[in-house]
């Protein structure tokens, strides 16, 4: 017996264009040959379930380790589109998480600095899921980040938004989401191309540390992928430590 559970992704629909859905959760005991026949069981009736919902785009996020369910992924025509390298801090350890960076200032969003925040999102990523997916494109993985930031600045998709500041304007942001437990996650963190390798990488995320400390949070999470090796390092300067992998797949319902 296995365990599969999934839903409907309504802000990824209305940016796709296309009825998007996600697996939440995807689980098997027992011994690898038993697993792999049970997940081509699970993947079956999931997507025979988000067809019948008129699904096209489904995804799912699922640990490096387990051999099982990533071969059964495989096996069942779903494809790799992400490897991300997740690193965390407890900020409860003297001196962590302090901004190491104090000469270059960082704040809290203000409403003028929009402008600024959504041309650095829609011209800084392309080692994301969306942008390595040829079904997506980058046209519209490009809208897809600064609709995410924007709804970021606005306090739907996070809890607040650190951004860097010089006299020509904002030089980058990081995203700071909280949860229920006394956890915080930089969700998003980029530098404008005019001052990258200046270390406003590095100010933003520990500004976005000094906020979730402010705001009692005991432990911080953030992501990046695993071909990004100047983002994990950066994230190790600020004090994180590496917690976990995993990779997301998707597989295009007809």
């Amino acid at each position: 017996m296995g365990v599969v559970t999934w839903r409907v992704l309504p802000w990824d629909t209305e940016l796709l264009g296309m009825l998007t859905a996600r697996i939440d959760d995807i689980s098997v005991p027992g011994p690898y040959p038993h697993a792999v026949q049970q997940y081509l069981t699970l993947l079956t009736e999931v997507t025979e379930a988000c067809r019948a919902k008129g699904v096209r785009y489904l995804t799912v996020r699922v640990d490096i380790a387990d051999t099982a369910v990533i071969h059964g992924l495989e096996e069942f025509g779903f494809n790799l589109v992400d490897s991300i390298q997740t690193f965390s801090l407890d900020l409860q350890a003297s001196g962590v998480g302090k901004n190491q960076n104090g000469h270059l200032p960082v704040r809290t969003f203000e409403k003028n600095d929009l402008d600024d925040v959504l041309k650095i999102a829609r011209t800084s990523y392309i080692c994301d899921r969306f942008h390595l997916d040829p079904v997506i494109g980058k046209e519209k993985a490009d809208a897809l980040h600064e609709a995410w930031l924007r709804n970021s600045c606005a306090g739907i998709a996070c809890d607040q938004v650190i951004v860097g500041v010089d006299r020509v304007g904002v030089t980058g942001y990081a995203t700071c989401k909280l949860d229920k437990q006394q956890m915080g996650t930089i969700v998003m963190v980029a530098t404008a191309a005019r001052v990258r390798g200046q270390g406003w990488g590095l100010a933003t995320s520990t500004g976005a540390l000094e906020w979730f400390r402010a705001n009692g949070v005991h432990v911080v999470e953030v992501g990046t992928q695993l071909r990004n090796t100047a983002a994990a390092s950066l994230y190790q300067k600020a004090g994180f430590r590496p917690a976990g992998a995993t990779f997301t797949f998707r597989k295009l319902l007809s």
